[in-house]
Order: structure tokens, then sequence, then C-alpha cells
């Protein structure tokens, strides 16, 4: 089973936020092989930048450092999937950022784990598991 993390859910982690558990319980089905994790690239920036703004650049780098230890797989968007991402960007009020998790998660024909409100709006046409 495959699977696709959003930045919300690794921020929600990382910070210790109430969702932090099921997410801690997503990873370890990682660890153990019974779940393959992609994160797109752009969500790992993401997860970066907002680290850096909200704790300091310090975090930031340590969340870095770390990344390659972590059960997942990035993936770096091609030429399609930046332009999948832009249409749904252009179709939905979500980010730019968020685009691209989506558009991974529908590329793979997976659901996307994450507790953002802004996919909700796209329920029809993503599979979302709710951890928010």
């Amino acid at each position: 089973m495959r699977k696709v993390i959003d930045s919300w859910a690794l921020m929600a982690w990382i910070q210790g936020q109430p969702a932090a558990g099921r997410v801690a319980k997503i990873l370890e089905q990682a660890s153990s092989g019974s779940v393959e994790l992609l994160i797109s690239m752009i969500n790992v920036g993401e997860v970066y930048y907002l680290l850096a703004k909200r704790l300091g650049p310090r975090h930031a780098e340590d969340f870095l450092n770390r990344f390659p230890a972590l059960p997942m797989r990035s993936v770096v968007p091609d030429g399609a999937g930046i332009i999948e991402a832009a249409k749904l960007k252009g179709s939905y009020p979500i980010s730019y950022a968020d685009s691209f998790a989506a558009a991974l998660a529908i590329r793979q024909r997976v659901p996307l784990v994450t507790g953002d409100h802004e996919f909700k709006r796209l329920s029809r046409i993503l599979k979302l598991e709710w951890i928010g």
C-alpha cells in the first residue's frame, strides 16, 4: 500500500501537535514496510521554510539533516507533475505547495495523509486519509 504525506502532517509530527500520534503510527508502518510513504520534494521544501520561519534556521537544518533517515521516499516533480499541480492550483483555492502533494497523490492513485482543511475542497478528485 502506498500513501502520500503532506507538509501539514509532517509539521504536526515535528511540533508535537494533536495529530502527531497518528503520523507516528503511519511512520512506523512505513518503517516496517507495510506502507510505502511518498512526499513531494516541494513539500519537503515547504517543511524546511516553515520550520525556519517559525522556529529558526537551526531547526530547519536539523530537519533537512534527519530527513534521509525518515521512512519515506521524496519525489521530485517532473514537467508533467508541475503542470498537473499548476492546473490544480488554477482550479481550486489551495496553496501552490499543496497542489504538488495533491498532484502526486492523484497521479499515484493513493490517499493523501493530511489534516489541512484546504484539501477538503478536492475530495471529489482526491482520496484523503484525514488525520486532523
